[in-house]
């Protein structure tokens, strides 16, 4: 989650961002994966892309935004292994963030978080059209 951050034993996690680190965990019902990983402070000697789902890699990805509160998040079908539900509290949690999203994807559930709408035609031209939010 603290990635490209790097656990440093001389200077280790406060407390208060253990919590933060907790909490956005607890929010998605992903604390398992403190267990899983042997605790907080534990780098695991297994591959991540072999241990996780999809859907819980996606869910880490948006973790590691909400944690390091960027000014934009790029996002590439971040969505399509997570319901609709867990998507709507992700984008939700960016928005209050205030975090600019720029979204590439399928799903016309995305068009109510964003404010314009990029198509591409896939012979170099594209189209931008404006979105009404009621997200």
């Amino acid at each position: 989650i603290i990635y490209p951050l790097r656990l440093d034993p001389y200077n280790p996690l406060s407390s208060n961002t253990c919590q933060e680190i907790l909490d956005h965990l607890d929010s998605l019902h992903m604390t398992a994966l403190v267990e899983r990983s042997g605790g907080l402070h534990n780098d695991p000697d297994w591959n991540w892309d072999d241990a996780l789902s999809p859907g819980e890699m996606q869910r880490v990805c948006f973790l590691r935004i909400l944690f390091h509160q960027p000014h934009f998040a790029f996002l590439d079908e971040s969505t399509s292994a997570l319901s609709l539900d867990v998507e709507d509290f992700l984008y939700k949690a960016c928005q209050n963030c205030r975090i600019t999203l720029v979204s590439v994807g399928h799903r016309e559930s995305l068009k109510q978080y964003h404010n314009s709408l990029i198509t591409l035609d896939g012979m170099g031209g594209w189209k931008k059209e404006g979105l009404s939010t009621s997200a």
